[in-house]
């Protein structure tokens, strides 16, 4: 009988509004829309506690002492300005960020203030700097001091602080609280700011820090320069004094073992190294000589024509004879052609070319003399250097440790030369820099007296106290939200449980409204104990006029919420012929009893024979509307005490017979009773006599009244109470009562408040459709 969320098609309808998926419908978590859902319900209250915070803030804001910032720009700047190109003591300050921010350091230290405090001589007046009111954050930061360190404020001149060493520091540490310094931005700028209760007096102290702190750059830089011109002046003497020493030393070695030397240099390591370079020469010239003379040699040696060599010694003469040779044997060539050989003109032309092949071989000879004459004279030359070039090197072996030692006392020499010469150099620099200091910063702003206060800012006070309210609203809403146990759509019941919400039925117009404090706070309120359940209680005229509001009102949303229950009940009753419905909940005030009633009338107003009975033993809510005056009812039906024409109450407008409940048993009783066989023979005996049967049941959780009712019925339809019911309230009901899995219909959700269900996404769609109709 239980229909839940995957059992058919009907299930699938029931529980899938159109315009929602699976997937959202099964992730149904805290998305955005319902973040705006909530702020729209708890709206009252978040607007509440946001103008509660924000008028507390303003009005702490008109209690704050006002206080002015002075600021005064200095600026760090990185190009160096030197008359000279000499290197400072002290380097210039840096371009990256470490160093700007060093520089941030040093003008809020404690010597910078220390100065400011002689400059403007504040120690003659300090009663007037300490009696100062401490602004915001001095105060909060005064408060934690004294919450972590454990140790007293200083709240007075007259408090001798012992941690301080005079009244000097003690008035430099004051300064500090009150000054603040910070780059701007990513220049090289750093904004100096004072804040006190009197703009002239902070303008005086920002600029007094600004000022010092170049001072104090200042006297570093010339401090630094004078020891390090204390310390040269001493390192030079040393030098001094040592190198004339070591120059002493070379020329007494050189006296004592006779090494002359020119422009610095031995002579014979002059004469060593010319002579040198003159045998490279001459070796060369030899190998070339050499290489000519063979070449000769070799013609010859082959039995080659002497005039053969010629051609390679590039001579001019033979040159010229060759080409008179060539041309004579031209012309001897074409004068036999013409006239034979024995023609007196060929006899002349053959002389001339004998003679000239003659003198061809004559100066050929001649060259091959010169060239043996120059190889044999390169030859003696190069043995002659040789010969000289051993000499000199052997005379030089015999002075080689006496060098050796020269060479290493002047290395000595000219070491201590060079540092003293570096250090005279670097000592004149020194001297010239003392005399000339400039500052690497300078003041770019002054500061002057504000006239208008740095705080406190009271529109941002009391805009951050509306931002503070809004959100301490909102928490409290979305914490209430969550403490909040109950169901507001049945999508919250169909994901806990699995079963489908047969119907929501809005709340009865005939109630009054609920009000602010019950809508927002009255599910913490029912989780009370009910001492005042008394006064809660709904008056006997409008539990009357509930029970019958499908009838009176049949127009009304209350009345359209019944009839599509009746349908819902109808379709599931209809193939198994379940025709005795019990009508229960899990705990009282859940409206089970005019859901009863109501559905039982518009089904006999429908020309159904329908029996509404009150089996509510305990607290029978609908005999007192029905019959109040009843003596008899069902328990003496059930006995068979009485007669259903004695018990039964008959409504003439719409035909609608009713069963009362006397109280007369007691709690034993009555649950002996309900458990009997008596109960399943009267139920089945109206189960024939009548189309349909109602049954209003006690709760199932405080009682077991009810649980035993839902045995002998074919079916329970239960009511939970729109956001009230608590969801663990529902969970015991429905593991506590046997059997009710089989016969649970569905789940009627109960008082839906339209309002405040309209931001719920199920009934928003309901609304919308409303709004547009």
């Amino acid at each position: 009988m239980l229909k839940r969320s995957h059992d058919d098609e009907h299930s699938s309808r029931v529980e899938r509004p159109l315009g929602i998926d699976d997937a959202s419908y099964d992730d149904i978590g805290l998305d955005l829309r319902e973040l705006v859902a909530v702020i729209r319900r708890r709206a009252t209250l978040i607007a509440s506690v946001t103008l509660l915070v924000g008028l507390i803030g303003l009005i702490y804001a008109m209690q704050l002492v006002p206080v002015y910032t002075a600021t005064a720009s200095v600026l760090v700047d990185p190009r160096r300005t030197s008359v000279v190109d000499t290197k400072s003591v002290v380097s210039s300050i840096g371009k990256d960020s470490s160093a700007i921010d060093s520089e941030v350091e040093l003008i809020k230290s404690t010597s910078v203030a220390l100065r400011v405090v002689d400059k403007l001589e504040l120690h003659k007046a300090d009663r007037f700097i300490l009696d100062r009111h401490p602004t915001l954050t001095e105060q909060l930061i005064q408060w934690a001091r004294s919450v972590l360190s454990r140790a007293p404020v200083r709240k007075q001149i007259g408090g001798r602080n012992a941690l301080l060493a005079s009244d000097k520091e003690r008035l430099a540490l004051k300064l500090k609280e009150g000054i603040t310094v910070a780059r701007k931005e990513w220049t090289y700028v750093i904004e100096v700011s004072y804040t006190d209760e009197d703009p002239v007096f902070a303008a005086q102290i920002a600029n007094a820090f600004a000022g010092e702190y170049l001072v104090d750059q200042l006297e570093a830089k010339y401090d630094a320069t004078s020891r390090a011109n204390a310390w040269l002046f001493e390192r030079l003497e040393e030098l001094r004094t040592k190198v004339r020493a070591s120059e002493r030393a070379v020329e007494r070695f050189k006296t004592e073992n006779g090494i002359v030397a020119a422009k610095g240099t031995d002579l014979n390591e002059q004469q060593i190294a010319k002579l040198s370079e003159q045998l490279i020469l001459v070796r060369a010239e030899t190998a070339q000589k050499r290489a000519k003379y063979q070449s000769l040699l070799a013609v010859i040696k082959k039995g080659g024509e002497t005039t053969s060599f010629a051609d390679r010694l590039q001579s001019q003469v033979i040159g010229t004879l060759r080409t008179k040779a060539t041309e004579l044997r031209r012309v001897l060539a074409d004068l036999r052609a013409r006239y034979g050989s024995r023609h007196p003109r060929v006899q002349s032309t053959r002389a001339q070319l004998a003679d000239v092949n003659a003198q061809i071989k004559v100066e050929a000879k001649r060259i091959l003399t010169t060239a043996t004459n120059d190889y044999q004279i390169a030859l003696s030359r190069e043995r002659s250097i040789e010969k000289s070039l051993n000499l000199l090197k052997g005379e030089k072996t015999g002075n080689n440790q006496a060098n050796i030692r020269l060479r290493e006392l002047e290395r000595e020499a000219e070491a201590d030369r060079q540092l003293f010469n570096a250090f005279l150099t670097r000592f004149k620099e020194v001297s010239q820099q003392q005399s000339l200091q400039t500052a690497e910063s300078r003041v770019i702003e002054q500061a002057s007296a504000p006239t208008n206060p740095s705080a406190p800012v009271k529109r941002s006070i009391a805009g951050f106290s509306l931002i503070l309210g809004l959100g301490l609203g909102c928490a409290l809403a979305f914490l209430l939200e969550k403490l909040d146990n109950g169901f507001r759509s049945p999508y919250d019941v169909e994901k806990m449980f699995g079963i489908q919400v047969l119907a929501s039925v809005p709340h009865a117009a005939v109630e009054a409204p609920a009000g602010w404090f019950s809508r927002h706070f009255g599910s913490l309120l029912d989780r009370l104990p009910r001492i005042f359940g008394a006064g809660r209680q709904q008056s006997l005229a409008k539990r009357s006029a509930l029970a019958r509001l499908v009838l009176d009102k049949p127009l009304s949303a209350f009345a359209e919420s019944i009839r599509s229950l009746r349908m819902e009940v109808r379709y599931l009753t209809a193939d198994d012929q379940l025709n005795v419905v019990a009508v229960t909940s899990a705990l009282p005030g859940e409206g089970k009893s005019t859901l009863a009633s109501n559905m039982a009338q518009q089904a006999a107003a429908a020309g159904k024979k329908v029996l509404l009975i009150d089996m509510d033993l305990r607290r029978p809510m609908l005999t007192p509307l029905y019959a109040p005056t009843a003596q008899k009812g069902v328990v003496e039906l059930i006995n068979g005490t009485a007669e259903p024409s004695e018990v039964f109450v008959f409504d003439p407008d719409t035909g609608l017979h009713f069963v009362p409940a006397i109280r007369s048993l007691s709690a034993a009783q009555a649950a002996e009773i309900l458990t009997s066989e008596q109960t399943k023979v009267m139920l089945d005996w109206a189960r024939e006599e009548f189309d349909l049967v109602f049954v209003d049941t006690a709760p199932l959780v405080p009682v077991t009244d009810g649980r035993a009712v839902s045995a002998h019925v074919d079916a329970v339809a239960l009511v939970v109470r729109w956001e009230k019911t608590d969801r663990a309230a529902v969970q015991a009901a429905l593991q506590r009562t046997p059997g009710l899995e089989d016969k649970l219909a569905g789940i009627i959700l109960n008082n839906v408040v339209e309002e405040e269900a309209r931001y719920y996404e199920y009934y928003s769609i309901g609304h919308k459709a409303a709004r547009s109709c």
